[in-house]
């Protein structure tokens, strides 16, 4: 198995999560949720050569994907994310990026589907779909690693606000008891805002279950 290496970078006003991820055996990696500022990891990529393979999006919010665009055509790499997340990564309104800065749209997606797997950077990687935070919300699982990247779904004791457009709380409640419970309790688990824990942990402190 090879060695990898998880970096994160705590970006923007809104202090969104970006990961990226290292194979350090062949020096290829991807990023996971390229928000508001990008300058550290580009720093980082250009400093180590490291070669980008892809992009991995959790959701579609313009805190966690305002950059794919750009880092897409600087390192000529593809942009992933769930299938039933299009709607909002091609709306700027309902990516919130017309509200807060300028208006994005990002259509050159190659889209995934629930319990989809794939390899990216001679890294095996399965993709969860968790809705409730919005409606094609992913959580990408690199499980011979015991990683998980939950995006906006579930942080450290909390999980994401499900008040914005295609967000449910009933649907995030399932998807966290349901579908990231039942994972392996020592996964650590890397989320989209705040610091890291466990899934042993959540099952123990998360206030998920107080709603």
């Amino acid at each position: 198995m090879d060695e990898i290496e998880v970096k994160k970078y705590v970006n923007g006003l809104l202090t969104e999560n970006c990961f990226l991820i290292i194979n350090k055996n062949t020096n290829h990696g991807f990023i996971v949720d390229p928000g508001m500022k990008i300058e550290d990891v580009t720093n980082d990529i250009k400093n180590k050569n490291i070669i980008i393979d892809a992009i991995l999006l959790t959701h579609g919010h313009f805190d966690h994907s305002m950059k794919a665009n750009e880092l897409s055509n600087i390192y000529n790499c593809d942009i992933y994310a769930n299938e039933n997340e299009k709607e909002i990564l091609e709306n700027e309104q309902y990516n919130l990026s017309k509200k807060f800065f300028k208006p994005i749209c990002i259509t050159n997606v190659k889209y995934l589907k629930d319990n989809e797997e794939i390899t990216i950077s001679n890294i095996n990687i399965k993709c969860i779909l968790t809705p409730g935070h919005t409606k094609g919300g992913m959580c990408y699982m690199l499980n011979k690693y015991d990683i998980i990247f939950t995006g906006d779904t579930l942080f450290k004791n909390s999980f994401g606000r499900y008040d914005l457009y295609s967000g449910s709380l009933e649907e995030i409640k399932n998807s966290i008891i349901n579908k990231l419970f039942v994972l392996n309790p020592n996964m650590i688990v890397y989320p989209g805002h705040g610091e890291n824990t466990t899934i042993l942990q959540e099952q123990k402190d998360n206030v998920i279950f107080k709603f």
